[in-house]
């Protein structure tokens, strides 16, 4: 009856190590995995960052675009006022120089 006694606690022991060692390697596996998640998740954040100073870069460029634009049509107008307030005074000129004559 012993030797049945001393297997059983024999298989019994060996099944506790191989449990212990299995849990052990879980636990590695979890450690690997969070590290492992945790690169991906920085990875996924710096790649977010990127896209958005593009996005932000983009935004500028059109920015940019449209005050040119905005310019160019101020110096269109401002030549369409100087051209318009030409054509005034040149016209109240006459007006004043043909008001003269009919005077006279």
């Amino acid at each position: 009856m012993n030797t049945t006694i001393d297997r059983f606690t024999k298989q019994l022991s060996n099944n506790l190590e191989e449990v212990e060692n299995r849990a052990k390697s879980l636990k590695n596996n979890q450690l690997t995995t969070k590290e492992t998640q945790s690169k991906i998740q920085l990875k996924l954040d710096k790649a977010g960052a990127q896209r958005e100073a593009m996005k932000l870069e983009h935004l500028a460029d059109k920015a940019e675009d449209y005050a040119i634009e905005a310019i160019v049509v101020l110096m269109a107008m401002l030549h369409e006022a100087e051209m318009a307030t030409s054509v005034a005074i040149h016209t109240r000129l006459e007006a004043e120089v043909a008001a003269a004559n009919v005077d006279r």
